[in-house]
């Protein structure tokens, strides 16, 4: 049985919002679950990924986190918010001005919303038409098609950026970006080392003919990327032959390959901590090509090798918990993809651009939100493809990930340019 003392280490690691809990409600939770997850614990096959300290820590964080325990915790947290009068105003302000961007475009197709407007857009389907149209029609054609549609969205997403910020202002954050940032320390790294990954992933841009349209504002680069485009790519049958090479590689994942189970699945990829089983599921997007489901799996093989590694090293710890970035997933992943093919590598490394992009552009965006976007957009994406010779870009206004996620890809991009800057220093 756990000692206080080791549950409110356990508490310590909660999200910070929790700690504006009475203790004494949060450890009623917390007993209930680490109960359970010893008892849970005691029935798990050998050997086990994790130390007991480990798993009961996961399990009562997601108890608290997910309410398993229909507890009132979430009650309290929302009700302690909605004291906060500041908050409540921002967050109605922001609810509002998001509702007025979905009257001119949804995330996606959605029946359920067609309330709102028989004629309202979803981006699935504007990007569908754009991957149509990029290859043959003309992009000064394709502007003029779209540009009302973009006047309109203009305004509405200034409004978006400024409700964010002034409800992060209300938690005591500067911006949006700042509440967003997570750790500060690696988000200053980030800041301070991203053009020296910058000039590494454009040296890795492979020597291969670009169609004309690759640069054009309305290429999907996330669908159409250079990995895309690479002329050869390894063969492997998925997932069992990519699972076989990860394993070859990492040996520590070789007693628990029994116990992931991988599947495809219309979302992102990810990859899942059982903890009633002590296994993992893998999910990869169905949608995307097999190029890229391929590269994902490594990845997300990856998270769990680093996963197995972190829990090995830190197996009799509860405390002084050690970090290493051979435990990062992109680490393994990129160290992974040079041995499959230094080809598939550059071409992986070099679409990490589009990310860095991205999150520049936003970060300047919160900064000073009525400045010209469109041409903050193209300026920034100048930068990072110098071929570029793009004067607007105004498809900052039909991506999910900069306007109803935004930042949403910033602690995958602050991990990508921290494991290549240590790579190029070590």
């Amino acid at each position: 049985m756990f000692s206080k003392t080791q549950l409110e280490i356990i508490c310590k690691g909660l999200p910070a919002h929790y700690e504006r809990v009475d203790l004494d409600v949060l450890m009623e939770v917390v007993k209930k679950a680490a109960h359970d997850a010893e008892e849970n614990f005691k029935k798990l096959p050998s050997p086990k990924t994790r130390s007991l300290f480990s798993y009961v820590s996961f399990w009562v964080n997601a108890a608290v986190v997910f309410n398993e325990y229909n507890s009132n915790i979430g009650v309290i947290v929302r009700e302690l918010e909605e004291k906060d009068e500041q908050y409540r105003k921002a967050m109605n302000r922001n609810i509002k001005v998001q509702s007025e961007y979905m009257e001119k475009v949804l995330p996606e197709p959605n029946e359920n919303d067609k309330w709102l407007n028989e004629k309202t857009l979803n981006i699935v389907d504007i990007w569908n038409e754009l991957d149509k149209r990029v290859a043959t029609d003309a992009e000064a054609q394709i502007l003029k098609d779209y540009l009302p549609i973009f006047e309109g969205l203009k305004p509405r997403y200034v409004n978006l950026v400024k409700s964010r910020n002034q409800l992060a202002k209300t938690k005591g954050f500067k911006n949006q970006t700042d509440r967003s940032a997570g750790n500060r320390v690696d988000y200053q790294y980030f800041l301070d080392n991203r053009e020296k990954v910058i000039n590494y992933c454009q040296k890795q841009i492979p020597e291969i003919k670009l169609p004309n349209w690759f640069y054009s504002q309305f290429n999907n680069q996330w669908k159409h990327g250079f990995l895309s485009l690479l002329p050869n790519f390894p063969e492997f049958t998925f997932p069992n032959g990519v699972l076989d090479f990860v394993v070859r590689e990492y040996p520590i994942l070789d007693k628990f390959k029994d116990r992931i189970k991988i599947k495809l699945a219309d979302r992102n990829s990810q990859a899942y901590y059982v903890k009633e089983i002590d296994s993992f599921d893998v999910v990869i997007n169905k949608k995307v090509n097999r190029r890229q489901q391929i590269v994902e799996l490594i990845h997300e093989l990856g998270d769990i090798i680093g996963d197995l590694k972190s829990f090995e090293t830190n197996w009799n710890s509860d405390s002084k918990w050690i970090d290493s970035i051979e435990f990062n997933p992109y680490w393994i992943e990129f160290k992974l993809l040079k041995k499959l093919s230094p080809e598939v590598y550059r071409a992986r490394v070099a679409d990490v651009l589009n990310n860095i992009a991205d999150i520049a552009f936003l970060i300047e965006a919160y900064e000073n939100p009525d400045q010209d976007l469109p041409k903050l957009y193209a300026v920034t994406f100048n930068h990072l493809f110098p071929i570029a010779k793009q004067t607007k870009n105004y498809t900052y206004l039909i991506k999910k990930h900069m306007t109803f996620h935004p930042f949403s890809t910033l602690s995958q991009t602050i991990a990508q340019v921290k494991v290549l800057s240590e790579s190029l220093d070590k």
